[in-house]
This record gives structure tokens, sequence and C-alpha cells, in this order.
């Protein structure tokens, strides 16, 4: 029988990477057995992305084989069960809970249509003029008002930049913009 070790943000939950396996370690595995020091991703929801995420940001977990986790992975997270609290992997909420938008074009804000605040990540990838790697801000909680991400200084007239937030317990979402 095979198993599914799913890489996942310790943070956000997010499945980011998967694999199938025949025969598995028993107990914990360390992620960076898995990955070494880093994951690479390509694609945060609908937008390709260049960014490598820190092992120490990630972590792995084996549970039976889900097929489905391996052609959409960023659609499921990792969550205790409600009744044996053992980790299992799930499918994420629906996209239309959250909604990035940059709101100025002086910042970047979030604007997050929840009732509560929600942990999340965000990643900033600017595309023209080519930049060092993406700015990733690591952690945030993001209430219901919009939330500072960069400040105006890192943001010149007709840069173009794609923006990628992953919420806890929500579908990755990206957006293209311009300044």
């Amino acid at each position: 029988m095979t198993k599914l070790t799913a890489v996942y943000l310790t943070k956000t939950l997010h499945v980011l990477a998967a694999l199938t396996r025949t025969d598995p370690p028993q107990g914990d595995e360390p992620v960076s057995a898995l990955i070494g020091t880093g994951l690479p991703v390509r694609f945060i929801g609908q937008l390709p992305v260049n960014v490598t995420f820190h092992a120490t940001d990630l972590s792995a977990v084996t549970v039976d084989d889900q097929p489905d986790v391996l052609v959409n992975r960023q659609n499921y997270q990792v969550a205790p069960d409600p009744k044996t609290q053992a980790l299992q992997v799930t499918a994420v909420g629906p996209t239309n809970l959250v909604t990035p938008a940059i709101v100025s074009a002086s910042s970047a804000t979030i604007q997050v249509a929840l009732p509560t605040p929600v942990p999340a990540i965000v990643v900033l990838q600017q595309l023209t003029p080519v930049s060092p790697p993406p700015f990733i801000k690591s952690l945030l909680t993001i209430p219901f008002v919009p939330t500072p991400v960069l400040g105006a200084s890192a943001f010149a007239p007709g840069d173009v930049w794609n923006m990628y937030v992953l919420v806890l317990g929500l579908p990755p979402v990206s957006q293209k913009f311009t300044v």
C-alpha cells in the first residue's frame, strides 16, 4: 500500500510538495531529509513564481495515499483530525473568502474579506525591472482592514509585481499588478 508524504508550510499549513512512497520510514522524518535546506516553488495560485522556502519554515507528514494531492497540492492543507488529533491532509476552503488587493500605488496592502484575523504568508516578486529574489513576509496576521505589506519606498512607478498570498485554511491567491 502506498503512502503520501506532504511537505507543508508550518505557519499556514499549505501543502507545497507531495510524493507517494511504497515503504516510508516509520515515525517522524525531518523535512530536510526530503528537501535539503530549501524547497523551490515555481507556482503559487495561478501565477509562476521563483521562490525557495527554507526548510526551517516547512514540515512533512506521511498519511494514507490521496492521488488528488499530487495534482492540486496547493488546494490541500495539513490539519489535525478533530477526533484523534493525528495530522491529516484535507482540502482547503473556498477561494472566494480571500481577495488580495493592491489598494494604492504607493504601498501594497492586502484586503481580506474575513470577520476575524487570519495567519498568512505574503510573497512579493518584482517582475520589471528584474529584481533580486522575492520578498517573503514570513508571517503576518491579516485583519479585516487593509494591512501594509511593504512601504512606499519599495515601489517605483511602472514597476510590475506579482503578489502571492497563502492564508491559513484557504487556497493560495495570486495577482499581478503595476505600480
